[in-house]
């Protein structure tokens, strides 16, 4: 429905009200854009672009070498089955993974995590996923430290400046969501639902073993 009313010129957030967040929608919206209305579309582009890219990711991040086709192997088999309780086909979950592996395997090795313009991109691609999937965002912190970690050999400030990059790089398509929604005079409703909505979304209350499974 949220991409219907993207194709129909519509404003998300107003004329059309969920919690997730804009990119979703969109990725919906050129599925059907592409290969014609309707579900079918949208899992064609999965399983034909998605699923092969993150695994191409996935095996980027080890250089291509044995581990690399183990591992863009595994997750094709992981991703073409759909298991109802692990993986849907066409969730913000599965989506979400296209940019933030290939955040990951921008910085494979120390040196790629001295690289200001990988770091920089890295960023932005996990940035780009928070807008598919707001726990996105929980992607950044392992990828500050190991950009932190680069720089072990060197002052605070260099450092400092990694993760800063880093940080940069988050922003930016996040900001540029929020300019987008103020231009069309849904600011505060796209901050309500994608953000506020979500926060008393999580806290609501669940059993502490239902906790520690989630964290796990």
């Amino acid at each position: 429905m949220g991409s219907h009313v993207l194709l129909q010129d519509g404003t998300l957030y107003v004329d059309f009200v969920d919690n997730r967040p804009p990119l979703l929608y969109g990725f919906y919206a050129l599925g059907q854009l592409l290969f014609g209305p309707g579900m079918v579309a949208v899992r064609l582009m999965v399983a034909a672009l998605v699923l092969p890219l993150t695994a191409w990711a996935a095996s980027a991040f080890f250089r291509h070498d044995r581990r690399g086709l183990v591992a863009g192997l595994l997750y094709l088999v992981c991703g073409a089955a759909f298991l109802a309780h692990d993986m849907h086909s066409v969730s913000a979950e599965v989506l979400m993974l296209l940019p933030l592996a290939g955040a990951v395997a921008l910085l494979p090795g120390e040196v790629e995590a001295r690289r200001p313009a990988r770091v920089l991109t890295a960023g932005l691609l996990v940035g780009v996923a928070a807008l598919v999937g707001q726990h996105a965002i929980l992607w950044f912190p392992p990828l500050a430290l190991a950009v932190w970690m680069a720089h072990s050999g060197n002052r605070g400030g260099r450092r400092s400046a990694g993760v800063l990059t880093l940080l940069a790089g988050l922003l930016v398509p996040l900001v540029g969501a929020l300019a987008v929604f103020l231009a069309q005079g849904a600011g505060p409703p796209f901050v309500f639902w994608t953000f506020t909505h979500n926060v008393g979304y999580a806290a609501s209350p669940i059993a502490p073993v239902e906790a520690l499974e989630r964290a796990s």
